[in-house]
């Protein structure tokens, strides 16, 4: 199986699709496997990249996040996506794996990427 790659996007970046993070992977107790396709993987990259949608706690991550549509394999709603200067790639995630700062929840509640009950079980690492 190979990687595949994507872009560059308006910023000059690049996504790669990585191979053990897609669902048709061996399964891997280390390695968080997307469900949905690698082109949708890249627009919600590029959504994340373009919209500036990042912790300024954590370092060279973006993030997407999802209302309806589970992202991972093991219903994963968040994508988080991490890279240096032009070269990204990306894995689903549950909110109990990350600490996100208050200022990038207010955030992303005044932009309404989320809903005050969609923060809520974010912080009580419900999604």
């Amino acid at each position: 199986m190979n990687n595949k790659e994507f872009g560059p996007n308006t910023k000059g970046n690049y996504y790669i699709a990585i191979y053990y993070h897609q669902k048709n992977s061996v399964s891997n107790n280390d390695k968080s496997r997307w469900c949905i396709t690698a082109n949708k993987q890249y627009a919600y990259f590029n959504y994340s990249n373009e919209n500036n949608i990042c912790d300024e706690s954590i370092n060279n991550t973006f993030f997407y996040f999802s209302k309806n549509e589970p992202l991972g394999c093991d219903s994963e709603m968040i994508g988080k996506f991490i890279g240096s200067k032009t070269t990204w790639h990306g894995f689903p995630i549950r909110s109990n794996e990350v600490h996100f700062s208050e200022v990038f929840l207010d955030f992303l509640e005044q932009r309404e990427i989320i809903t005050k009950v969609f923060r809520r079980r974010i912080v009580r690492g419900q999604i």
